[in-house]
């Protein structure tokens, strides 16, 4: 007993020293592998999901995972060290199905970590079969800026092919293209998204389309007017002298103009090309292209114009000499006035045409004996030609018997002449 409290109190500095040591280093060892939490969160994938199907819950993550390492072994932890993950190699995807709870399995890629706590262990997970579905794309253009006329949309592919989960794909009401239709009045030609919405024009998640692009082409130009607009035919050229330009006609007489609305507002007619009236002397019909201005367009290119071109009208005065009709030959007769003036009306070119010595005044003194009397004066008038007026319109005739034995007397040559 003696020689036992000898060997225990025998250097007992260098005894206490170093049980002091080994409390101090088993102390170490404890606190280097005390629990620790990790201060991130952790997702949760999924593994094994089931052919064909699609998984509508959106996974938690994990958090405030307790777990223990030592010192050197926390220090190179991330986030990556650390994987969480559902198996649903056993879960069967069913439409419009409830959640199933599925637990969640959390692990370490590093040896050195013993996991301890983590949370949730367990997740409620909704699993449908994917289905396809084809539809038609509908182009939304958003708010059209005043003043534009915007073409039908016209879409290659016209219809898509959406694929997703069962349920999500039967609440799709449009696979929409949308655009934006600027004001400049820039054609629109480009490829633009297909975006699944549902009836609130809401996004549907989880829904793809094949393919997932489309080409959308919309014609844009200026907002148009139309009017109906007179046709003019533009006529140029001199016609020969002596003949009249009668009013040019067009069949139709009116037309559909189309265009910008400030250019149909300054049209008032439309012309046609040129009209040639250049040696004309006759009526006539040609068929004519219509000349409105570039940024307008009509309803027909080219109307049928008729032109009427008739002789100008004029009148003359011609002094003609005195005929006498059914003059006898035992009388002796005498004129007031040897001649007469007649003013001729007609055309120019008959006018012009026309010989002086055809322009007959006469007077019948056939029913008239021996005595003063005031006949009339008949004029004839060449052909075409109409008498406008005769002065005098009478004359007075002085008849007597011719003495016994004495020639005959001729009455007035009737030699007309012109007076300008």
């Amino acid at each position: 007993m003696r020689r036992a409290f000898e060997f225990l109190v025998r250097n007992w500095p260098l005894k206490l020293a170093a049980v002091g040591l080994a409390t101090l280093l088993y102390g170490g060892v404890v606190l280097s592998e005390s629990t620790r939490t990790w201060p991130a969160e952790v997702p949760i994938d999924i593994i094994n999901p089931p052919a064909d199907a699609a998984v509508l819950t959106v996974l938690p993550s994990l958090k405030g995972i307790e777990y223990r390492a030592s010192i050197d072994v926390a220090s190179r932890l991330t986030n990556g060290s650390f994987q969480a993950f559902v198996d649903l190699s056993r879960v069967q995807p069913v439409a419009g199905g409830p959640e199933i709870p599925v637990a969640v399995q959390l692990r370490s890629v590093d040896d050195g970590v013993q996991i301890i706590d983590y949370g949730p262990k367990t997740v409620n997970v909704r699993v449908e079969p994917v289905d396809t579905r084809d539809v038609p794309v509908t182009v939304d253009m958003g708010i059209i800026p005043g003043g534009l006329d915007v073409g039908p949309p016209r879409v290659e592919p016209a219809i898509v092919t959406l694929r997703g989960a069962s349920t999500r794909l039967m609440s799709v009401r449009t696979a929409t293209a949308r655009i934006a239709i600027d004001a400049s009045a820039i054609n629109v030609d480009q490829e633009v998204d297909i975006v699944p919405l549902d009836d609130s024009g809401s996004l549907v998640p989880g829904v793809v389309s094949t393919p997932a692009r489309v080409r959308v082409r919309i014609d844009v130009a200026e907002q148009s007017s139309t009017a109906t607009v007179p046709v003019e035919p533009r006529l140029v050229g001199e016609l020969v002298p002596g003949y009249l330009l009668g009013r040019p006609t067009a069949d139709p007489l009116t037309v559909t103009a189309r265009g910008e609305v400030a250019a149909i507002e300054q049209l008032s007619v439309v012309p046609t090309v040129p009209i040639d009236l250049s040696g004309r002397t006759e009526s006539f019909e040609v068929e004519v292209p219509l000349d409105p201005p570039p940024e307008v367009t009509l309803s027909t290119e080219s109307v049928r114009v008729t032109v009427e071109i008739v002789p100008a009208q004029g009148s003359r005065t011609f002094e003609s000499g005195l005929t006498l009709l059914g003059a006898r030959p035992d009388l002796m007769y005498s004129l007031s006035a040897p001649s007469v003036l007649v003013t001729l009306s007609g055309t120019g070119p008959l006018l012009d045409a026309l010989d002086v010595a055809t322009v007959l005044a006469r007077v019948d003194v056939a029913e008239l004996g021996p005595g003063s009397h005031e006949a009339a004066i008949r004029v004839t008038a060449p052909p075409g030609l109409i008498v406008g007026s005769v002065a005098p319109e009478t004359v007075i005739v002085e008849i007597a018997s011719l003495p016994a034995g004495a020639s005959p007397v001729p009455g007035p040559p009737g030699s007309p002449t012109p007076t300008p």
